[in-house]
């Protein structure tokens, strides 16, 4: 016992069980235990699993053991619940024990961390990033060193005479939730705003809803002699002594540094992008009269490149019109430090002449020296040709140089008019390039920008010199026929491009792979009129689109019909939602183990005052497709809260309320702060409600998925995956999600009793629910046999037409009285 307490460092005895046998003071101090506390305790107790590895029963240690380690940081918990990083180093003994010896790697991480986080800022404020698009990741580094219930980072708003929340991490974080504006006028003035009025430290003591104590205290950000945002802690009073403050303060002025860059780089940006882009065209000399840099427009006006021009003197434009004397006056009045401002002639680089006016500026520096001369050139020939530039920029795409929407409409007109007189059949074509805002969002719009062109050089490609291409949208073609002999040619050419389109297209290291649609019209067999011929052409498309990738349409009566039904169907649902024709019902979801009702699923209905009902197939997709889905997703997550809230008041308390949640919420920012007010409003505890997610919807963009289901999970709302089994999800990222429940599509279900292999699948289905400590829900449920099956393969709730179909709010609320005693 001597021996160890003797030693300077953190040393622990440990058995085979890893049970403490032994512990020096400078441990157990380290841990903010005494000694005897901790002999007998299991060691996981201070070195508990790391994430890597949570399901190590025996702690850090037996991970370290047993090679299980990678190259990341360990930690440590203190008595107070608190982590903090360690390196930890594990020494067998001759006797079968352990001895730990563990180092406090607080500083050495925290200076780690924080120096890698201030590069990755700089490189993104290098590459014109701003403050809101690393606020979130500034506090994922800051939540690995200090694990504090809330930090936030704001950005102060002087017209508003207060700080908007930007993002926020932590426990806590619904106190400041993104958006959250905190203004000087509010009863109790934040300290966040505080320190951006005072532009100093602000700190203030507040407590939760149990009477916990808080430190919270703001950190501007400043920059020069301005504000640009604040980060704002909140700590538990013990942990937020002088020296985390100090670390803090450090991180708050670094920042502000780093944003002071990030302003000089916005006006660096901005000045080197008026001169580059300028239309003058402009060089800048040194004191000697040599180039050292011109803009775009003087290698467009001289027709020498950037190359070819710096490091020269000017006199290599000279015409030889201007006399020597027009030269030396003009040296003369820029070397005494003046500008100079005449009309010359110079000679491009093919020989051809140009008249320009130039104005020369001399630049001095403190002592009045010349250091270098601006001369700008204003070319006067352009100014002639303004009026067919501007034409020209009205009538074609700038990106491709296809002709563009409002000339294609016009040349169409033309053909058509052409056409008629020769008896000459034409094809309007459509295509759409499938996916395209997707490699947008993934590898920027520049790579976006060479995609088109590419796929813009396909299309060309595919036709002949006698037909028409032109750009009618961002990621959409047009394209007319000529002379075509039967319709079927309009219909190879549409595949023929499609298969063009589809070709991989290597950017860098990546190999991009993009589908497309197309729709075709037919002048004169569909329409003799230029515009029905376009809509007709439109229309086809948005079938084709429907349909699925790489496919094409052509125009039919049906087609049109069809498209009026729908645009009727939509109408119809705007007027629906206005004068209240939909409703819900509810389905019960049943507990196996005590028969109870553990939730329900809340499901629109829409009675048409002269259709009746109309089915949820047809106005659910209408819904998705014209973005009403998200008006009609926040009625019935408000009724349904509000059904839930009703039951609650009668004294049923232990039940969810799901709610189905489409794709186009996904697309809606607000949809968290919506189902919050919306929880709010009602007093409904979040843990009640639940949101339904398809696997397909989740494996669409999985990296985004995971993002805004964290949110949820954050802010306490159940993750139900729908239709399980049916998908293609990936078992990695089922893992990583926080999900609370797997629902058995019913398809395995319908089948059970007589279908071997759909008992194996929904047995394994429910096995791995449980490995990840999920819900199960068997859904399509029937009959008793069914029942009694899944009961027995261990299913934890079923829902389907055996124990009720969807019911009214009354009849819903008959079952539940049957079913359930009130809690």
């Amino acid at each position: 016992m001597t021996q160890i307490n003797d030693v300077s460092d953190a040393l622990i005895v440990i058995n085979e069980r890893g049970v403490i046998l032994r512990i020096n003071p400078v441990a157990a101090s380290l841990f903010d235990y005494h000694a005897e506390e901790l002999i007998g305790k299991h060691i996981k107790t201070i070195l508990p699993p790391t994430n890597q590895n949570p399901t190590e029963e025996k702690g850090v240690v037996f991970e370290v053991l047993k090679g299980q380690m990678e190259s990341v940081y360990k930690k440590g918990l203190k008595k107070n619940g608190f982590s903090f990083p360690i390196d930890l180093f594990v020494v067998p003994n001759m006797d079968g024990s352990y001895t730990c010896v563990v180092k406090d790697d607080t500083s050495r991480f925290f200076h780690e961390q924080i120096e890698t986080m201030a590069n990755v800022v700089l490189r993104r404020v290098l590459i014109g990033e701003g403050l809101e698009h690393f606020a979130a990741f500034i506090l994922e580094q800051l939540q690995e060193v200090f694990p504090f219930p809330l930090m936030w980072i704001g950005q102060y708003e002087k017209e508003e005479q207060g700080v908007l929340v930007m993002s926020s991490l932590g426990v806590l974080s619904q106190m400041a939730s993104p958006r959250t504006l905190f203004t000087h006028t509010d009863k109790a003035v934040h300290p966040a705003v505080l320190a951006c009025e005072r532009m100093t430290t602000v700190s203030d003591e507040v407590a939760d809803e149990n009477g916990n104590l808080y430190k919270m205290i703001a950190f501007p950000f400043l920059s020069k002699k301005d504000v640009v945002g604040v980060l704002t802690v909140l700590s538990p009073k013990e942990q937020m002594n002088h020296i985390v403050l100090n670390r803090f303060e450090n991180i708050a002025l670094r920042l502000g540094m780093i944003l002071q860059i990030s302003e000089d780089q916005k006006f660096l940006r901005l000045l080197s992008t008026a001169i580059s882009s300028a239309m003058n065209a402009v060089f800048i000399t040194e004191q000697h009269g040599k180039i050292i840099w011109v803009n775009e427009a003087f290698t467009h006006l001289t027709g020498y490149t950037f190359e070819e021009s710096v490091g020269k003197n000017p006199s290599f434009l000279y015409s030889g019109l201007q006399p020597p004397e027009f030269y030396k006056e003009m040296w003369h009045t820029i070397k005494s430090g003046r500008s100079w401002r005449g009309e010359l002639v110079d000679r491009h680089k093919d020989g051809s002449l140009f008249t320009i006016e130039q104005m020369i500026t001399p630049i001095l520096d403190y002592e009045g020296r010349v250091t270098h001369y601006v001369a700008v050139y204003d070319d006067l020939t352009a100014r002639k040709d303004a009026e067919g530039k501007i034409m020209h920029l009205s009538n074609y795409d700038q990106l491709t140089g296809l002709p563009n929407r409002s000339l294609f409409h016009e040349k169409l007109k033309q053909i058509i008019l052409k056409a008629s007189k020769v008896n000459e059949c034409i094809a309007v074509l459509f295509v759409d390039i499938s996916s395209f805002n997707r490699v947008n969002d993934t590898l920027g719009h520049a790579a976006g920008d060479q995609i088109l062109k590419i796929m813009a050089d396909r299309v060309i490609g595919c036709v002949t010199s006698k037909d028409w291409v032109a750009r009618i949208d961002g990621d959409e073609f047009a394209i007319i026929l000529r002379d075509i002999q039967q319709p079927d040619e309009a219909g190879d050419i549409a595949h023929q491009i499609i298969r063009q389109i589809q070709e991989p297209i290597k950017m860098d290291k990546d190999e991009i792979v993009l589908g497309g649609c197309a729709g075709i019209s037919i002048f004169p067999y569909d329409t003799r009129d230029s515009e029905k011929l376009i809509n007709y052409a439109d229309m086809s498309l948005f079938k084709a689109k429907k349909a699925g990738p790489n496919s094409y349409f052509f125009f039919s009566q049906q087609l049109n019909t069809e498209i009026e039904e729908r645009l009727k169907l939509e109408q119809d649902m705007r007027k629906a939602l206005i004068q209240n024709e939909f409703f819900l019902n509810y389905q019960p979801q049943v507990d196996l183990k005590t028969g109870h009702v553990s939730g329900w699923e809340a499901l629109v209905r829409w009675r048409h005052p002269q259709k009746g009902l109309i089915s949820p197939n047809l106005f659910i997709s209408a819904a998705e497709d014209t973005g009403l889905i998200v008006p009609l997703f926040t009625f019935v997550m408000e009724e349904a809260v509000k059904q839930l809230k009703s039951w609650n008041k009668m004294g049923y308390k232990d039940m969810t309320m799901a709610v189905n949640m489409s794709s186009a919420q996904f697309e809606d920012r607000d949809f968290l702060e919506t189902i919050q007010k919306v929880l709010k409003k009602y007093r409904v505890r979040s843990k009640t409600f639940e949101l339904e997610l398809t696997e397909s919807l989740l494996m669409k963009d999985a990296r985004k998925a995971q993002e805004i289901l964290c949110l949820l999970s954050e802010s306490g709302i159940r993750i139900a995956v729908d239709d399980f089994g049916t998908g293609y999800s990936s078992l990695n990222y089922l893992h990583r999600f926080p999900v609370n429940k797997l629902k058995i599509d019913r398809s395995f279900v319908k089948d059970i009793i007589s279908d071997k292999e759909n008992i194996a699948i929904v047995k394994a289905i429910i096995s791995l629910g449980h490995i990840l400590g999920l819900e199960v829900v068997a859904e399509g449920v029937e009959d008793a046999k069914q029942l009694h099956l899944l009961k027995r393969l261990g299913c934890d709730s079923i829902q389907g037409f055996y124990l009720g179909v969807p019911m009214s709010p009354e009849d819903a609320t008959l079952f539940l009285q049957k079913k359930n005693k009130k809690s």
